[in-house]
């Protein structure tokens, strides 16, 4: 019961870690390790709970039977004593092995699971360019990888439960060797004594170094949930809540700064993995080498361009190149309409980030005096500007507005319509039936088999992107929160579908409501109360 409690304490601990981190903090570990974290490493502490006990008991087993045994034996006895030390010794020796040997395959495991769960991602793209036979090759490398380490692993295993069961049956031989040898005569009462205390020892002999490779294995597993647990966490202090102004909404101070963090480690693994098959299979074809690295991370924002090309590093930009966003500021007042325009890679989707706290803060006066500092030289010190503290008058936003977000790539839970649009408020028909009307969902419920109680499967895979937007969208305006943050939600939809929307919604439903939009669509500027224009991440006009 202790051990279930343990587990179930520390996966709720890694569940309540991840929620504390945004992809700014967490560039080490993926979804996929953080799953192993729970699923696998997380249950070794059933084991340490589970045989504690039982060891615990053996050192005084041993103590015992060790001074019966010299009283019974004398000096001969110390052969026995040599076979439990070799025992303990070589088993000891073994399972340190299969421990590292473990770790391997865990690492190559992480591996093969995350550029399968990326091909099946993005299956849809690699079918129609047929770079199927390109990423069954690349997965099934890193399979076989993972299979060696599993094969050498399985070996010292069974050398190890050979080695548990040949030296302690060899004891009994020995020591009545040595007895014999030294001219002693062997009873029948001193044999039987002896045999029984031997089989007391056996126990201990097997389980004692099984429980030390045991134990290794679980340190390994209890610092890599360490590594994780002492990540950055998200600084609450960027983003106050707070009425700085009774007609301002959101508010971002003059002059701040912020970025996406200094480096990428789980991009610089994945290249090293791409280096390590690409030096051991020889050189590829340009098809699969372009394939090869795409594979990478579906996800990433930065590809390496070749296997056998320099990897370049976000770290040898200079601070002024590297801040997504820079000397930028920004008043909203409550139930205006701004508009957020700017070419791709301005910094539109950043600046909703900053408002939901998921970029770091670096302050004016840092930048101000390392802006040509190349990241790779101030590196420590921007991390450290970026996690201090700020007081509460000083914060870089201020909001004074309950917000709902709605992304550009809408997320959708594996649930049913209707779930998904409620979000566990509860069900009002009537505000629902006009939600479902003005977000022109209704013709879509006509059209699947179950209306709005279809249950949208994994990745949303039986709903277009144009009806997962929609979605999206009519999920935010049933929260009926006061202040609304709009990626470019309506993009993909056709023209007269993306105007009626934006008529009934953002101007008569959202009316008295303060809505930042972000769009590429010059037809509804005229609209706004203030257009913001980006251009490489600072405000142009």
């Amino acid at each position: 019961m202790l051990g279930i409690k343990a587990t179930n304490g520390l996966s709720a601990l890694i569940f309540s870690k991840s929620l504390r981190v945004s992809p700014c903090t967490n560039k080490q570990f993926d979804l996929t390790q953080i799953v192993n974290f729970v699923q696998v490493d997380a249950f070794k502490m059933q084991f340490l709970t589970g045989q504690a006990p039982m060891i615990i008991r053996l050192p005084f087993v041993i103590s015992i039977c060790f001074i019966v045994l010299f009283a019974y034996l004398g000096l001969s006895f110390l052969s026995g004593i040599l076979i439990f030390v070799v025992t303990f010794a070589t088993n000891f020796l073994l399972s340190r092995l299969q421990a590292r040997l473990q770790k391997e395959f865990m690492r190559l495991q992480d591996s093969r699971v995350r550029s399968i769960s990326e091909a099946l991602a993005n299956i849809k793209i690699i079918k129609m360019n047929v770079w199927t036979h390109v990423f069954q090759k690349l997965i099934s490398e890193r399979r076989a990888l993972e299979l060696a380490v599993l094969w050498r692993r399985m070996c010292v295993s069974q050398l190890l439960i050979t080695n548990l069961y040949f030296f302690p049956q060899i004891l009994q031989a020995v020591v009545f060797a040595f007895y014999v040898g030294f001219g002693n005569e062997l009873r029948l009462d001193i044999a039987f004594t002896v045999i029984a205390l031997m089989g007391l020892i056996k126990d201990p002999l097997r389980a004692v170094p099984l429980f030390m490779g045991q134990l290794i294995e679980f340190r390994a597993s209890m610092r890599r949930i360490q590594d994780y647990l002492l990540i950055e966490e998200i600084n609450y202090s960027i983003v106050t809540e707070a009425r700085v102004d009774p007609q301002d909404s959101i508010l971002i101070r003059d002059g701040s700064a912020f970025h996406y963090g200094a480096s990428n480690a789980d991009i610089a693994s994945r290249s090293r993995e791409l280096d390590e098959l690409g030096s051991r299979r020889g050189p590829q074809t340009s098809q699969e080498q372009t394939m090869i690295q795409r594979s990478a991370s579906f996800t990433s924002l930065y590809m390496p361009v070749s296997l056998n090309e320099r990897k370049t590093d976000s770290t040898q930009k200079a601070l002024t190149d590297f801040l997504s966003l820079k000397q930028i500021g920004l008043r909203v007042k409550r139930g205006q309409l701004v508009c957020v325009i700017g070419d791709v890679g301005s910094g539109k989707t950043s600046l909703l980030n900053c408002l939901t706290n998921n970029m770091l803060f670096t302050d004016s006066l840092f930048y101000q005096q390392n802006c040509h500092q190349t990241i790779e030289d101030i590196k420590d010190q921007l991390l450290e500007n970026s996690k201090k503290e700020i007081p509460q008058f000083r914060s870089p936003v201020v909001l004074s507005e309950s917000l709902a977000l709605v992304q550009q790539n809408p997320w959708i839970q594996n649930k049913s319509i209707r779930d998904n649009i409620l979000f566990g408020a509860a069900f009002d028909s009537v505000k629902y039936a006009e939600i479902i009307q003005i977000c022109q969902l209704k013709k879509d419920f006509e059209e699947l088999p179950a209306g709005d109680h279809t249950v949208i499967g994994d990745k949303s895979i039986n709903l277009s992107s144009g009806q997962r937007a929609k979605i999206s969208l009519s999920r935010a305006v049933y929260s009926n929160k006061e202040c609304f943050l709009m990626d470019d939600p309506l993009g993909a939809l056709e023209a007269r579908v993306r105007h009626r929307i934006f008529k009934a919604v953002l101007l008569r439903k959202l009316a008295d409501k303060t809505r930042v939009f972000v769009t590429q669509e010059l037809a509804f500027l005229h609209h706004a109360d203030a257009i913001v224009c980006l251009k490489d991440g600072a405000v142009a006009f």
